[in-house]
């Protein structure tokens, strides 16, 4: 464990600092701490003097951790748990629980996650919606602490499954097949398709080719987008038919059908994932939460 373990350095000065981490910059950081940009990057200024290590790539732009700065952030916020002292209350703060900033794609951020902030009030939590590849990115560098994605299997990260998610058929309200309470995906074969592109949902565009190509045919692919709403715009106006996972069919555009597809093994997995090193065991707290979650919806395995 690092030096200001011995007490060293003030509470403060670890206040400082991961504020400076969960609100993406110094000015932030001081709104949020109720005190003046200065005294926040003097106390980052102080830590780093005493460490002997630079914490932060400082740029005008942004700030990011450096590789010491990833290992110091960890060790901080369990002695500021341990303190009793959370960044959200530090000098003069309104809420005594623990930051936890998650990302998630944008299906699971519209489709799962109100009901898990309602649903688990455990930490204060802090939302955005990242890509499977911006998520992985972000664990790495520090910016968020918990991803929900579909990534899967990546060795330098923890991963636990939540449940293999439906895929759904996506179908402008005349199509001849609208009115069925599912879809054969065999059906679809001459239709052009709307998919993710592979390079923003590489898990996801997988299992959809997977899924036609047990159905007997590979899909004519008319064109490629990075996000549900632009695809289920095309769908409304006729340009096509899309598959996506179940939770992105819950908030589509007026003219568009959702249905099931018959293939029960038309799924792609959903998973949370975190850094190895997870000293708050953040990760199985967030996946037993959103598996409740996922239950009372009547989802997962």
């Amino acid at each position: 464990m690092t030096r200001f373990a011995s007490g060293l350095s003030s509470p403060e000065d670890l206040l400082c600092f991961l504020a400076v981490i969960d609100h993406d910059g110094f000015t932030r950081a001081a709104e949020r701490l109720g005190i003046s940009q200065p005294a926040v990057s003097q106390s980052v200024r102080r830590l780093e003097d005493l460490l002997g290590v630079v914490l932060l790539e400082r740029s005008a732009r942004q700030v990011k951790l450096t590789a010491a700065g990833h290992a110091v952030a960890l060790d901080a916020r369990v002695i500021v748990a341990l303190l009793g002292q959370l960044p959200e209350t530090a000098i003069g703060g309104r809420d005594d629980r623990a930051v936890v900033r998650i990302a998630a794609v944008t299906s699971v951020v519209s489709g799962l996650m109100p009901a898990f902030l309602k649903h688990d009030q455990s930490y204060s939590y802090q939302l955005r919606g990242l890509s499977q590849n911006d998520q992985r990115a972000a664990l790495h560098n520090g910016t968020i602490d918990i991803g929900i994605s579909r990534s899967w299997n990546e060795p330098d990260l923890f991963h636990t499954l939540l449940f293999k998610e439906p895929l759904y058929a996506l179908l402008p309200e005349g199509h001849p097949l609208a009115t069925a309470p599912s879809v054969k995906l065999a059906d679809l074969a001459r239709e052009r398709f709307v998919l993710f592109a592979r390079d923003a949902a590489p898990v996801a565009f997988d299992a959809i080719m997977s899924a036609c190509q047990r159905a007997g045919f590979s899909p004519r692919i008319g064109q490629v987008e990075r996000s549900e709403q632009v695809m289920s715009g095309i769908v409304a106006g006729g340009l096509g038919v899309s598959i996506i996972p179940r939770m992105a069919s819950i908030v589509v555009t007026a003219g568009v059908v959702a249905l099931p597809l018959t293939d029960r093994q038309a799924v792609t997995p959903l998973a949370v994932i975190a850094p190895p090193a997870d000293p708050r065991h953040l990760a199985r707290h967030v996946a037993a939460q959103l598996r409740e979650v996922l239950a009372l919806q009547g989802l997962g395995s």
